[in-house]
C-alpha cells in the first residue's frame, strides 16, 4: 500500500528544501550532476536570496 501525504509550505520554506537538496546533490561524485547544478546557477535559476522583496505573492504577477 502507498500513502501520499501533501505539505503546504511557502515559497520560502519551498526554496529552502530544494536548495538542501542542491547541496546534497552537489556532494554526489557523480561529475553530470555538478555539471547541471553549475549551470543553473550560472542562468540564475538558483540563487541565495536573502531579501524577503524578492518573495513571490499569491495573486500578484
Amino acid at each position: 500500500m502507498q500513502m501520499k501525504i501533501t505539505f503546504f509550505v511557502t515559497a520560502k520554506e519551498y526554496s529552502a528544501l530544494v536548495k538542501a537538496a542542491l547541496v546534497n546533490l552537489r556532494s554526489v561524485p557523480d561529475q553530470a550532476h555538478r555539471f547541471v547544478l553549475d549551470g543553473l546557477e550560472k542562468d540564475g535559476y538558483i540563487r541565495e536570496e536573502t531579501d524577503s522583496k524578492n518573495e513571490v505573492k499569491h495573486g500578484q504577477s
